[in-house]
């Protein structure tokens, strides 16, 4: 065990003086805390086992994080949940600032008072409640053995020190309640606690709008995070969470920019966030090539009694020239009967509002009479089932509208389809 740093305690009776060593990953542990401003203890606990990867019991944590606080490294408060029973969150002390300073991981000017200031914190739930998100990202990149290259590249980062600043005369441009860095893609994290009105949430879209003109070279995505039961907080408002995410996407898309907004823009409940922006990591797949790997085999589901054709990039351009809207596939059967069936498959993310922009137009028997392209069905398709039924749609849709998943869809000798029952439950249904 290779000690980083000696703190020194209290003289004991016989005279001697106590003494806390600290290792390297504690020592980081501490920086990371530092940067976070504050985080609970359980959300620390998470950044030291999951992120940094240190085998520790819980107890044992928790021992050691009462021995860096009787050392004054670190300063505790007592969150009361009320009946649902309470929790700490911690903050580095002076000494442990001070500590970081002489071991060159913060600067000789470093301010020691926004530290302080954290515990003063009014909206302290929605400050915890971003860094639940920003921590479980963290952990869940950190644990999937695929995504080594990435994790290695992963950062949180404090929108007080890394603002997005414009271009040309470097002041603020905005600020994310936090975000998260991999590689040239940064997730901008905008935590909801339902206690903003919907025109306000949209309008920080807007300002998102010409990041990618600023700085080309990044890649960005707005995530916004609503807060759920996963988080507990005394301040839990008797709002319907589900109806918060699904009307949060509405607004987004009676947006007249909706379908050019220039950045993603993801909606989800915050359990789900880490998830949708871990997916969203590495090198994707186009909606296309998703839907076309499974489609080239659509026969083999039907049987050899209907005629199938794949319509091609002619027929995609008409679509798209009468609809505004480009499908991601496009099919005709002809059944036995000689009746012409035809599909249109679209390809969707969990939270992804822009992804509806395409839905939109093909969802409605009213609109499709409107813009005269002759649709029977349309399959909504997600890459995996748990993808599927985590996704809150923002509107009701029309009965020719099914829903499926690629993951399910393998290896099956006809697809599994789904509607609609609620804007978050499905249920199976024969084709």
């Amino acid at each position: 065990m290779t000690i980083a740093y000696t703190v020194k305690g209290t003289k004991t009776k016989s005279g001697q003086r106590k003494r806390l060593e600290l290792k390297n990953d504690e020592i980081e542990l501490l920086l990371y805390l530092e940067k976070s401003r504050c985080l609970s203890s359980n959300q620390l606990y998470a950044v030291y086992t999951s992120v940094q990867k240190i085998k520790l019991s819980q107890r044992g944590f928790w021992y050691r994080l009462a021995k860096y606080e009787e050392y004054k490294l670190i300063q505790s408060k007592i969150y009361d949940i009320g009946p649902n029973g309470s929790f700490k969150y911690y903050r580095v002390n002076t000494k442990g600032i001070v500590m970081l300073i002489e071991l060159g991981y913060l600067p000789e000017d470093y301010s020691m008072d926004n530290s302080k200031k954290v515990f003063s914190k009014s909206n302290i739930e929605h400050y915890l409640g971003t860094q639940e998100v920003v921590v479980n990202t963290l952990g869940l990149i950190h644990s999937d053995g695929n995504m080594d290259t990435y994790a290695r590249s992963a950062h949180s980062l404090n929108p007080s020190y890394a603002p997005i600043t414009n271009v040309t005369d470097n002041s603020v441009f905005i600020r994310p309640d936090w975000t998260v860095k991999v590689k040239n893609h940064y997730y901008c994290i905008e935590f909801d606690t339902s206690s903003m009105g919907l025109p306000a949430l949209v309008d920080k879209i807007l300002r998102y709008r010409d990041l990618p003109s600023h700085y080309p070279k990044n890649e960005y995505y707005v995530v916004f995070s609503i807060i759920d039961s996963s988080f507990k907080t005394k301040k839990q408002k008797d709002v319907d969470k589900i109806k918060r995410v699904s009307n949060l996407k509405q607004a987004i898309l009676e947006m007249p920019v909706a379908s050019n907004l220039g950045i993603p823009v993801y909606v989800s409940l915050m359990k789900r966030s880490p998830h949708v922006i871990q997916r969203q990591i590495g090198e994707l797949p186009s909606a296309y090539q998703m839907v076309n790997s499974l489609l080239s085999k659509w026969e083999s589901f039907k049987g050899n009694n209907i005629s199938i054709t794949h319509l091609n990039k002619e027929f995609l351009e008409q679509y798209e020239l009468l609809t505004g809207q480009r499908p991601d596939y496009l099919i005709e059967e002809v059944l036995p009967t000689k009746k012409k069936i035809r599909s249109v498959f679209l390809f969707l993310r969990e939270g992804n509002v822009v992804d509806w922009t395409k839905v939109i137009p093909y969802a409605f028997t009213e609109t499709l009479n409107k813009s005269g392209a002759w649709v029977d069905r349309v399959y909504c398709l997600y890459e995996s089932k748990e993808e599927m039924e985590s996704d809150i749609r923002p509107m009701t849709l029309d009965e020719h509208v099914y829903f499926g998943n690629i993951e399910e869809w393998r290896g099956q000798k006809k697809p599994i389809v789904y509607k609609p029952v609620t804007h978050s439950r499905l249920k199976e249904v024969e084709l």
